[in-house]
C-alpha cells in the first residue's frame, strides 16, 4: 500500500509539473493539443481503419510534442506571443520530420503501435465476437462477460504500447539512444513506476470514457466532447509525461531552464521543479 500511495503521489506531482510547464507557452502547446484532438477525432470517423491510423499517428504526434516541449522548457521566460504561437502549432506536429535521422525510427514506432492495435482488434473479435458491436443493455450474461474480457485485453495492449513508447521516444530523439534498447528501457521503467504512470494514462483516457457514456444518448455529441476534452487533456498529459521522463531518465548534461531534475534513485521517481 505504501508503494501504491508513494507512486500515486509521484504521478500527481508529474501532473502538477506538467501544468506548470504547459503555462510556459499555453498558446503553442494548447494549439498543438487542439490539432492533435482534431486529427484523432477525424481519423476515428473512418470505418474499420480509423483505429489503425490513430495507432500509427500517435507516436508521431507524441514525438513531435516532446521535441516542442523540450524547446519550450529551455526558454528562459514564458512566451506570451499567442497569435504567432497558435499559427505555429500545426507545423509543430510534424517537427519530428525536420531531422531525416528521425524518420526511420518514428516510422518503426508507428508500425509497432499499428501492428499491436491490429493484433488487439483480432483478439477482441475472437473474444467478444458480435457482442463488440451491440448495445450493452441488449447483451446477456455470457456476452457481457466476453465483452468485459475483450475490454481488458484492449486496455492491456494500450498500456503495453504506451509504456513501451512513452520514454522510448524522448530517449531516442532527445538523448539520441537507439530505438529498440530505448523501448526496452521505457517498458521496464514504466512497469517499475506503474502506479504513477497509471495516473497520467488514466488522465489521457478520461475524454474517451466520458465520450463513451455520452455516445449512449448522442453520437455527434460524443465526438464533440471527445474533441473538446482531448484538446485540453492531451497537451497537459504530454507535458506531464515529459516531466516524468526528465526525472526517470535525467540527462547527464546541465538541466534546461525551467526544469531541474533531481538525481534518480532506483525504483523512485524524483520530483522535477518548475520555476
Amino acid at each position: 500500500m505504501s508503494l501504491f500511495m508513494e507512486q500515486t503521489n509521484v504521478g500527481f506531482r508529474w501532473l502538477t509539473c506538467g501544468r506548470r510547464l504547459f503555462m510556459r507557452n499555453p498558446a503553442l502547446l494548447g494549439g498543438m493539443g487542439a490539432c492533435m484532438a482534431l486529427v484523432i477525432t477525424l481519423l476515428s470517423l473512418l470505418p474499420m481503419v480509423g483505429g489503425m491510423f490513430i495507432a500509427f499517428a500517435a507516436p508521431l504526434l507524441l514525438a513531435s510534442t516532446y521535441l516542442t516541449i523540450d524547446a519550450v522548457s529551455r526558454e528562459k521566460r514564458p512566451v506570451v506571443l499567442h497569435q504567432k504561437a497558435l499559427r505555429q502549432s500545426p507545423r509543430e506536429l510534424l517537427r519530428v520530420f525536420r531531422d531525416e535521422k528521425r524518420v526511420i525510427p518514428i516510422i518503426v514506432a508507428g508500425m509497432f503501435s499499428m501492428v499491436t492495435a491490429l493484433i488487439g482488434r483480432v483478439l477482441i473479435q475472437l473474444i467478444a465476437g458480435s457482442a463488440w458491436t451491440k448495445e450493452w443493455t441488449s447483451l446477456g450474461v455470457v456476452a457481457s462477460l466476453e465483452l468485459i474480457a475483450a475490454l481488458l485485453v484492449a486496455c492491456t495492449l494500450y498500456f503495453v504500447v504506451a509504456w513501451t513508447l512513452v520514454y522510448a521516444l524522448p530517449l531516442s530523439f532527445l538523448q539520441r539512444r537507439p530505438l529498440f534498447p530505448a523501448m526496452r528501457k521505457s517498458f521496464k521503467a514504466s512497469m517499475r513506476l506503474a502506479f504513477g504512470m497509471l495516473v497520467i494514462m488514466g488522465f489521457v483516457l478520461l475524454p474517451l470514457v466520458i465520450a463513451a457514456f455520452i455516445s449512449i444518448y448522442s453520437t455527434s455529441l460524443a465526438y464533440l466532447t471527445a474533441f473538446l476534452l482531448g484538446a485540453a487533456v492531451l497537451p497537459l498529459a504530454a507535458t506531464s509525461l515529459y516531466c516524468s521522463y526528465r526525472t526517470v531518465f535525467p540527462e547527464p548534461e546541465a538541466a534546461p531552464a525551467g526544469v531541474r531534475p533531481a538525481m534518480h534513485q532506483p525504483g523512485v521517481a524524483s520530483r522535477p521543479h518548475m520555476r
